[in-house]
């Protein structure tokens, strides 16, 4: 079974990533994904194909030594509640850099070049930007109204743009398949994207559902729309 040295990342805490082994990265980051503590999900942002060698085993335990070797402060440690000390595997170090290590060990173990992969989707940059802008100044709720849009409105699934919803007034309430999603309702926007994914980790409603674009046609996400007004001065002047 082929195994993995992979790199997992998360907006919500850019600084620390997570530098682990396992045989299937996709997986391993939707696990630890499913904790409803997480604003955002994991994403795998780099995987070292290690192959079915049985002979390389162990090499991310021996990585996180070296590491800690340079620098003790760069891995996350913290003391349990009976005194002991657990060892976690996330490291205070950028992506690219983690990125450099398995490069350089691709080099070492004689790996071939398509082993190293790098791994980030549009959508994880946008998560990204969401978390960013949000730890770096303080941002009022977005609402329909400030989108400039009005009841009976439509917006479209980013993923699948075939998934509709109705706007059903200007503080974010929306109808799908007969039932509301919004304040004072049992869903808000984003629960409802975690319903049509099947998902219980971190989303942002608001960069999952979007409108077209006047200009292009494309879809364009409420987030980037709200980006886009903010440059142009033009968010929250369609209020009465």
């Amino acid at each position: 079974m082929a195994r993995y040295i992979y790199i997992l990342t998360n907006p919500a805490f850019p600084e620390w990533n997570k530098f682990g082994e396992s045989n299937n990265a996709k997986e391993r980051a939707k696990q630890l994904s499913k904790s409803t503590g997480l604003p955002f999900s994991f994403k795998v942002y780099a995987t070292l194909d290690l192959g079915e060698n049985n002979n390389i085993n162990g090499f991310d335990k021996k990585i996180h030594k070296m590491i800690e070797a340079i620098d003790g402060e760069l891995r996350s440690v913290e003391k349990k509640d009976d005194g002991t000390i657990r060892h976690r595997e996330f490291f205070n170090i950028g992506k690219d850099n983690l990125f450099n290590i398995l490069d350089s060990l691709k080099s070492l173990l004689g790996l071939p070049e398509e082993s190293l992969v790098k791994i980030q989707t549009d959508e994880d940059r946008l998560e990204e930007k969401i978390a960013t802008d949000a730890r770096n100044k303080y941002r009022d709720r977005t609402v329909f109204a400030k989108l400039g849009l009005k009841i009976g409105d439509v917006l479209s699934y980013i993923k699948r743009p075939e998934i509709k919803v109705i706007v059903q007034d200007l503080e974010n309430k929306v109808k799908y398949d007969g039932d509301l999603y919004g304040k004072g309702d049992d869903y808000t926007l984003t629960n409802l994207v975690k319903k049509i994914e099947g998902s219980t980790g971190g989303v942002n409603g608001f960069a999952s559902f979007g409108v077209n674009d006047s200009v292009t046609g494309n879809l364009k996400s409420l987030y980037e729309l709200r980006l886009e007004m903010e440059e142009e001065g033009t968010y929250g002047n369609f209020e009465s």
